[in-house]
């Protein structure tokens, strides 16, 4: 075997390595560069779906996670501050295992949150 072909396949299995390493930290949640899918996944898309929406702004965001081997592939909840364009400021939960956590068509989103901003509490 040749020097170029050994130095070929250590490059392909680091790479290979890296790839793996980078996709189970994205997918349980130990890297979240906003991708729609693992732990942080309907968080991202729910953030991705009020910024995309005219008129509302995200204020800010709370995520509450445990890191204990049963739950350490969702979050157990998070919420989202909102102001719209009146400048009404809103609150929006999501809790593990809900209905909302699970929805993730993009107009059922809009709809769920717009609807529950207008509630007199904003939950």
């Amino acid at each position: 075997m040749s020097m170029s072909a050994k130095k070929y396949r250590i490059w392909s299995a680091l790479f290979l390595i890296l790839l793996l390493a980078a996709w189970t930290g994205m997918r349980f949640g130990f890297l979240n560069w906003g991708q729609h899918f693992g732990t942080y996944g309907q968080y991202t898309r729910v953030l991705s779906v009020i910024r995309s929406m005219e008129g509302y702004t995200v204020i800010d965001s709370r995520l509450s996670r445990r890191l204990d081997w049963r739950n350490i592939g969702h979050l157990d909840r998070f919420s989202v501050r909102v102001r719209d364009a009146k400048g009404v400021t809103g609150q929006i939960g999501f809790v593990h295992e809900s209905p909302e956590m699970r929805q993730r068509d993009p107009e059922a989103l809009k709809q769920l949150i717009k609807t529950r901003l207008e509630a007199p509490s904003g939950k």
